[in-house]
């Protein structure tokens, strides 16, 4: 099933690496 392949890298929000990318999330901010 797809939902078992790994996310595309073309979706950052998986593992945001730049905090900046994302500051919506709480955990980044952590």
């Amino acid at each position: 099933m797809e939902l078992q392949r790994p996310l595309p890298r073309r979706k950052p929000m998986a593992m945001p690496r730049n905090p900046m990318a994302m500051p919506r999330n709480p955990m980044t901010s952590s």
